[in-house]
């Protein structure tokens, strides 16, 4: 078996959708292939590996990305420096337990939840909207569901899954921590392996800053996709806040919000001040 069994990849769109860290699962279903061919974990975690050992997978910020001027550490929002490398962030970190084809994906119970739902505030963004048509298989590529607007190949049938025990989701209060790792982390789109010893050591920085796994920030979006200051980005950021985000975190931003800084996401603020009542 190879050794270079954990992989970092750059996150340069961050909605919820891929990765999607809701309902208690982390899954990584739909990021792609660039067009240039450039293929990504989804592509290079082989399902045998799981029974040999942990296999990591690290997101590190595209440079796109709305990322505050605070990072997580066990649930406190520190300041950070303005001179935090984007690349240097990390978004999220997930251990894989399961390897899924999109039909099985499809008829888990486990995954209803994920399943999309276009009026619905998160389940906007559910990942789950994926099978493979029979007449269509073959060694290569599945076929996006008749319930998306447009058809488009993926040409890996694979859903990676981590459970609510083993993944770190920081999305805009991404922690920068990755400094003394920089040379295993890209700085634009594409993915890297590394070995055991280089995944342990960045688990364990990570553990160091923040003990226990969860959802520790919102999404970062894209900077010319920003939320928008409309009633769908109100609910889908009310619900992130009351329905999925650490309790340390949401006493964090009420001091934020009810103090003085000012956010870079000025659209994600809009829709805080909404969700957070200062008293």
């Amino acid at each position: 078996m190879t050794d270079r069994k954990h992989y970092s990849y750059v996150l340069d769109h961050d909605t919820g959708l891929a990765p999607n860290p809701f309902f208690g699962y982390l899954t990584l279903a739909l990021c792609k292939p660039r067009a240039t061919g450039q293929q990504g974990p989804r592509n290079w975690v082989k399902k045998e590996w799981l029974d040999q050992g942990d296999v990591w997978i690290f997101a590190n910020a595209g440079k796109g990305l709305y990322l505050e001027d605070f990072e997580n550490i066990n649930g406190k929002l520190i300041s950070i420096t303005n001179n935090s490398k984007h690349y240097n962030r990390l978004i999220m970190a997930f251990k894989v337990h399961e390897i899924l084809t999109y039909e099985e994906y499809f008829n888990d119970t486990r995954f209803e939840h994920k399943k999309f739902i276009d009026s619905d505030p998160i389940k906007k963004y559910g990942d789950n909207k994926i099978f493979i048509q029979e007449t269509y298989r073959d060694a290569n590529k599945v076929y996006i569901s008749e319930e998306i607007e447009l058809e488009e190949e993926i040409k890996c049938d694979k859903v990676l899954i981590s459970n609510k025990n083993d993944f770190y989701y920081f999305g805009c209060f991404a922690p920068d921590l990755l400094g003394e790792f920089e040379q295993y982390f890209l700085k634009a789109q594409g993915s890297k392996g590394f070995n055991d010893n280089i995944a342990l050591d960045i688990i364990e920085k990570l553990k160091e800053r923040c003990p226990i796994p969860g959802i520790y920030g919102f999404p970062s979006f894209k900077k010319e996709k920003k939320y928008l200051d409309d009633a769908r980005n109100y609910a889908y950021l009310k619900a992130v806040y009351e329905q999925f985000l650490d309790n340390n975190v949401k006493k964090e931003l009420k001091k934020l919000i009810c103090g003085s800084y000012k956010f870079i996401n000025p659209s994600l603020e809009n829709i805080l001040k909404e969700v957070i009542k200062c008293q």
